[in-house]
């Protein structure tokens, strides 16, 4: 065994230490290391007005939450509910919603009657103009919370991101909230080989979006509809969900138990089935159909 000249051991001995790996950081230099936006990621975020799921989920800057359900348990209901509460806890905020069903005049006078507690959609079905003009009147005094739902119509997903692009620069009316509904049928740019590799790519670029614009992102999903209905859904559930369970904080699903009877007929329930930052939990919610808005048991 040849014996190393003190030359050949100094040059293994610095050739170890540029090449040796760093220490891994303690805990503490990692916490000491904390950004102003990282912290925002725990901040308490907007308040959904429902006491109960906003001490279970947080909707804060740069978080992804899922609201999923089968068509007609409500979710798009619970949906604008929560745009219209968010809006009424500061006069200055503004929300964007986009919905791939409903356009704004429908989406306005759904949450027109959330803020009302007047069924503001009845009296245009059934053309009763006496009643229109009653919606009109409610619409005049909820003007300033209206004013700031911007609601977008469509299915692709480039205009929502253009949209959020322009309105982060408002100081004045800052965006604080995102909803999209529904999630699974927002159309990305390019060729994918599946659906659910679609579906992948608009939850990558939501999340992204998140956390660029330090907004939170609230997404509505289908469930498929194999499903039996008496049964309490699950995150393995949502339709074409790729990797939307991945990329999401949290996944909320709206559940109607149909074997409740006499004074729990009618309920929903919140079941939180993924939570990164909080509590796995169930929430009872009780409609309010002909206000269209939820209140919480």
């Amino acid at each position: 065994m040849h014996a190393y000249s003190e030359h050949r051991k100094v040059e293994v001995y610095n050739d170890y230490y540029e090449r040796r790996p760093e220490k891994p950081p303690g805990v503490k230099n990692a916490l000491d290391g904390i950004s102003a936006d990282s912290r925002e990621a725990f901040a308490p975020g907007v308040v959904t007005g429902f006491a109960k799921l906003d001490k279970a989920v947080r909707l804060s800057p740069g978080r992804l939450v899922v609201l999923g359900a089968r068509p007609g348990t409500g979710k798009t209901t619970l949906a604008t509910q929560i745009a219209v509460q968010v809006l009424q806890k500061s006069n200055q905020a503004r929300v964007l919603y986009c919905s791939v069903e409903m356009d704004a005049a429908e989406i306005g006078l759904k949450a027109l009657s959330c803020l009302s507690g007047y069924n503001c959609i009845e009296p245009f079905e059934n053309r009763d103009e006496e009643k229109i003009e009653h919606v009109y009147t409610q619409m005049t005094a909820h003007m300033h919370t209206l004013s700031r739902l911007e609601v977008l119509y469509g299915t692709s997903l480039q205009p929502i991101l253009d949209a959020v692009e322009y309105m982060r620069h408002d100081k004045e009316f800052p965006l604080v909230l995102l909803i999209v509904d529904f999630i699974t049928s927002i159309i990305p740019e390019g060729d994918f080989g599946t659906r659910s590799e679609a579906v992948g790519s608009v939850s990558r670029a939501l999340k992204k979006l998140a956390k660029i614009n330090k907004i939170p992102v609230l997404c509505c999903a289908q469930l498929n509809r194999g499903i039996a209905s008496a049964k309490a859904p699950s995150m393995r559930d949502l339709r074409d969900s790729g990797e939307i369970e991945q990329d999401a904080d949290s996944v909320m699903l709206l559940h109607r138990p149909k074997e409740e009877v006499g004074a729990m007929a009618g309920k929903v329930e919140i079941v939180i089935d993924k939570n990164r930052f909080g509590t796995m939990d169930s929430i009872t919610l009780w409609p309010e159909l002909d206000r269209h808005r939820f209140k919480e048991g």
